[in-house]
């Protein structure tokens, strides 16, 4: 049986209440859902988990290296890469390491060749993953900030547990709205009161909703 560390009876009765109002036969079980959130609020890391793990894990996630510094170790990769390519794809260089490595192994070439593609590959997603780093820090803080994606993960649950036919960016933004009140009911103890108020919880919900619209739709 799970230990409950994140909601009070009385907590956990605020957010069933709305569910029930949402659906009066939910799609889960008031257990399942209470394990659920559970579950999110560890995974998700949010201060003020009464979760001990969660706190190490919050923590650790402070360490993350900004967009500038994730940029700069991107580049330093797919460099070193490049480097490294252009020094064995030399014909006296290439064609001695094939030898050395069949000596080892009769598939060493083989080999060689395969580790020149992964080494090409690895350089391409290094140079893709440096320029996506600098476009986030000239734009500013990347969009899923922690409650970001914790509002995002609470709509996906929200319309499981309510068995509604709707995508999650289709939930009401309005700060009185059954959706954002369970929002603040499930995060409103574990963030500061001016991000979870409902006026915050509902701004940060329709940025969410406008900066999804913006996406452009895969022509491919």
């Amino acid at each position: 049986m799970n230990v409950i560390y994140n909601y009070s009876a009385d907590e956990f009765g605020t957010i069933w209440g709305i569910i029930k109002r949402v659906r009066e036969a939910p799609s889960m079980d008031a257990e399942l859902l209470r394990s659920r959130l559970d579950d999110l609020i560890a995974a998700l890391g949010l201060p003020g988990s009464k979760d001990p793990f969660t706190t190490a894990f919050h923590e650790f996630a402070t360490l993350r290296q900004s967009e500038g510094e994730l940029a700069a170790t991107f580049g330093e990769i797919a460099g070193t890469t490049d480097k490294l390519l252009k020094l064995v794809d030399g014909s006296e260089v290439r064609a001695e390491l094939g030898a050395r490595l069949r000596d080892r192994d009769a598939y060493g070439s083989a080999h060689l060749a395969d580790t020149m593609k992964s080494l090409a590959a690895l350089r391409a997603a290094a140079n893709t993953a440096k320029v996506f780093h600098i476009m986030c820090n000239h734009e500013g803080a990347p969009r899923k900030t922690l409650q970001d994606t914790a509002l995002i993960e609470l709509a996906t649950l929200f319309i499981e547990v309510t068995g509604q036919d709707v995508d999650s960016y289709d939930l009401p933004h309005s700060r009185k709205s059954l959706f954002i009140q369970f929002v603040v009911a499930t995060i409103s103890s574990f963030l500061p009161k001016t991000e979870a108020s409902p006026t915050a919880i509902a701004k940060r919900w329709k940025r969410l909703k406008d900066s999804e619209a913006e996406v452009p739709e895969d022509e491919s």
